[in-house]
């Protein structure tokens, strides 16, 4: 034990300052976590709930990236493919971009909002995207 350092006295003869010298805020100490403010986030997820906005993130994503990919398709159709015949083509059409782009945003922007929601809200919002995706897919693809 000879290779240790004594550790500083503590009690009242050595209490932390007062006056101007105090700290004014608390301090957490290194590698505790800090505990966010009341209200700000909610409560943990179920692993049911957790799944669905699993499913309904991958779905919002994936048709995001449709939507994009059909964007672009909309402005380089016209000139794809030269002399193939391909020329008169005019893309997929603007409604069907549209409405594949704002479903997959909306679907995103839920993602975000999920975090300060509680239970039902967010089982509403995780449904309503699972469903609105399809039927936007449906009506975009084969309607």
């Amino acid at each position: 034990m000879a290779d240790t350092a004594p550790l500083p006295p503590v009690g009242p003869a050595h209490a932390a300052p007062a006056g101007d010298d105090a700290p004014t805020e608390r301090l957490t100490p290194v590698g505790a976590e800090a505990s966010p403010p009341a209200g700000s986030f909610a409560a943990a997820p179920s692993p049911a709930l957790r799944a669905v906005e699993i499913v309904a993130g991958l779905l919002s994503g994936g048709l995001l990236m449709l939507g994009l990919a059909l964007l672009v398709l909309q402005f380089v159709a016209p000139d794809l493919a030269p002399g193939t015949g391909l020329a008169a083509a005019d893309g997929p059409g603007w409604a069907r971009v549209g409405v594949q782009l704002g479903v997959g945003v909306a679907g995103e922007l839920t993602v975000l909002a999920r975090r300060w929601a509680a239970g039902p809200a967010r089982w509403t919002m995780a449904v309503a995207v699972i469903v609105a995706v399809p039927a936007a897919l449906w009506w975009a693809w084969w309607a």
